[in-house]
């Protein structure tokens, strides 16, 4: 089962993974040879072609592809580690593909931390988009305290090019703790950062709908919604995120009394989207506020 992880996320994580050429002895039995380097990049360069195919596929909407994709590159990947010659953007891409692809914790979270020891054994530096990673696996697995001090070191690290992933990280982990104006304050700070960071906004609305503020919530996906169902955002930010948007719309306008605007919400759900889970609930919505198709 894949982990429900905005195409945004995902795109940095395959970004970020390109091939180191040095591996140091810390995390690994012997030092690789430059053979073993040579084929466990091999592994890696098509297993990072597979994961990319597999996103375009998750962003068609196509999951059964989606996880084949997934598979072949875990294959890949499982053959790279055979060769004893993995370095920290492999072991990175394997526990990446381990959560994403199959949700598996305990694996994925091995990898991670692996691949952040290695790159410190490589170049001596951190490793901020394994450690917002690992960040991201403790979140989802019921472990968001654990996971804070990963975000920190992520977002404060200033040679992380995208740091509003873990600001946006770290504000869901805290709305996952309870602390929703903290949250509202990281979440706030990674779309002023990033205002394309579309997944941060149906965050965002989710903690405002935690704080009881349905004018905020419809402003933040009226935010959403201009911005991320446009023409140049639309296919990357995918069908299942703006259906969930439109359904979140609707039930906040209905719970503001404005009927009428929750129907209008319901229903470009329910026409542009009915094959997605939130188009089915719009539906539902539909037929209890029309009963008779009004």
């Amino acid at each position: 089962m894949r982990a429900l992880l905005p195409p945004s996320f995902a795109a940095a994580v395959v970004a970020s993974s390109v091939v180191a050429t040095t591996c140091g002895a810390a995390g690994c039995a012997t030092t690789p040879s430059p053979e073993d380097r040579k084929a466990a990049g091999g592994h890696y360069e098509v297993a990072l072609a597979f994961v990319h195919e597999a996103e375009k596929n998750g962003s068609a909407g196509d999951a059964i592809e989606q996880d084949a994709k997934y598979r072949e590159a875990l294959r890949e990947l499982l053959e790279a580690e055979k060769s004893g010659g993995m370095v920290s953007e492999h072991r990175y891409l394997l526990g990446f593909v381990y959560f994403v692809g199959f949700r598996r914790h305990v694996d994925a979270e091995k990898q991670l931390v692996t691949a952040i020891a290695l790159r410190k054994a490589e170049r001596d530096e951190e490793y901020p988009e394994a450690e917002n990673t690992l960040g991201i696996v403790l979140v989802d697995a019921g472990r968001a305290k654990e996971a804070l001090p990963h975000f920190e070191k992520a977002r404060t690290n200033l040679l992380y090019a995208t740091p509003y992933y873990a600001e946006q990280e770290l504000g869901w982990a805290l709305y996952k703790l309870g602390r929703h104006d903290e949250a509202v304050q990281h979440l706030q700070r990674a779309l002023v950062a990033q205002p394309d960071l579309c997944g941060a906004y149906l965050k965002l609305a989710e903690v405002e709908v935690a704080r009881g503020d349905d004018g905020r919530v419809q402003a933040v996906l009226d935010d959403f919604l201009a911005r991320c169902d446009s023409e140049r955002l639309r296919l990357s930010t995918g069908p299942r995120l703006i259906a969930a948007a439109f359904l979140e719309l609707g039930k906040s306008r209905l719970r503001s009394g404005a009927r009428d605007a929750a129907v209008d919400a319901f229903k470009q759900c329910q026409a542009r989207f009915g094959g997605e889970p939130a188009g089915r609930e719009c539906d539902a919505q539909l037929r209890v506020l029309e009963p008779s198709g009004g």
